[in-house]
């Protein structure tokens, strides 16, 4: 599994001792991390789509707080650490998807810390990573309307309507997240059981949206529906 994680600091040298920190706390783990780097915040916005974001306050032009400020307008979900040489920069530093700050020199012990905290948010938040041909990012499971199968890859389909490419077959998205509210409608339709609204001749999910049922199988897609329901109010 990978995550892709950004260093935004103005500084090379701070951006090499940050990268070969972050390097050494994921040696001999199950997630290996694709550490992206950038010079400044303009740079960060040309190519955005990281999981964490470890971010320099004190940068020329565009600066930490106005990059944090930005995410938020976009909605992001990316976790922000932020560093800066000046406690007294930290004030402006506070807001959503921000879990702390380093001071430079950053500690070793305290990147682990909250690398901790945000890896453990990312699987309490229930995230997939999907596995595309360019890059790999992860999706909360509520975000997703249903995996359809195409000849030789899938499409995942967002409630946003947008639309992800995964190189995964259908089956193996089945077998990954039948046990977390997914159900194999169809032999080309695997639907989030969360955003199930109804089922007829067709599924009709959240959105208005239907897809296909086999006939074979709307018995069991009713039945795994009323157990996903029982497993949530337990």
């Amino acid at each position: 599994m990978k995550i892709r994680i950004g260093i935004c600091d103005d500084s090379d040298h701070d951006r090499h001792y940050l990268k070969s920190i972050i390097k050494n706390y994921f040696k001999g783990r199950e997630i290996e991390p694709e550490i992206v780097e950038y010079g400044s915040g303009e740079e960060f916005f040309r190519k955005p789509d990281v999981e964490i974001l470890f971010l320099d306050i004190e940068m020329n032009a565009l600066d930490g707080i106005m990059v944090k400020n930005e995410l938020q307008k976009l909605q992001a979900e990316t976790r922000i650490v932020f560093t800066t040489s000046h406690n007294d920069l930290m004030r402006d530093a506070f807001g959503k998807q921000v879990f702390g700050f380093l001071v430079k020199r950053v500690s070793p012990k305290e990147v682990e810390k909250y690398l901790n905290a945000i890896l453990k948010d990312l699987e309490e938040e229930n995230c997939v990573l999907i596995k595309g041909a360019e890059k790999e990012t992860f999706v909360k499971e509520k975000q997703i309307l249903y995996i359809k199968a195409e000849t030789k890859y899938c499409d995942i389909i967002l409630e946003n309507q947008d639309s992800m490419f995964s190189d995964k077959s259908i089956g193996e998205w089945a077998e990954e997240l039948e046990e977390r509210g997914f159900f194999l409608c169809h032999r080309s339709y695997l639907v989030n059981l969360y955003h199930l609204k109804k089922i007829e001749d067709d599924i009709l999910l959240s959105n208005g949206e239907k897809i296909p049922v086999s006939r074979r199988l709307k018995t069991k897609v009713k039945e795994a529906y009323r157990e996903y329901i029982r497993k949530k109010v337990k």
